[in-house]
């Protein structure tokens, strides 16, 4: 039986390259909308509390980034010092997660055509 990347379908390697692809231009996207509509409209909202001071002067840390859920690190990123490389290291956290459903995603197209490929095969072990 053939796979469906041989048959000039995209495939499950295909799919998860154009998935960190699109990921990578939504993390930029989002870190520069963010910053520029985000931040102005919450530094006032942010300064009148206790807590909210603290996020506009501190950065974010690494590990607080990448165990918070994706809307979170964004929110909390906009008005925050946060550099961009540190959202962007902790939202590529998030690979591991996107491949996990591109495969998967793979396997059941397989498996409803009754197409068994290698792909299949080899997740089924």
């Amino acid at each position: 039986m053939r796979s469906a990347g041989r048959r000039g379908g995209t495939g499950p390697a295909w799919g998860v390259l154009l998935v960190l692809m699109v990921e990578a231009l939504g993390l930029a996207l989002n870190w520069r909308l963010c910053r520029r509509l985000l931040r102005p409209l919450l530094q006032d909202w942010l300064q009148r509390r206790r807590r909210g001071r603290r996020l506009l002067e501190q950065p974010a840390p690494l590990r607080v980034l990448v165990l918070l859920p994706m809307n979170l690190v964004n929110a909390s990123c906009a008005p925050s010092p946060t550099p961009q490389r540190r959202y962007a290291i902790a939202r590529m956290a998030l690979v591991p997660r996107f491949a996990v459903m591109v495969l998967a995603g793979a396997i059941g197209a397989e498996a409803v055509k009754g197409d068994l490929g290698p792909w299949t095969l080899a997740m089924r072990r």
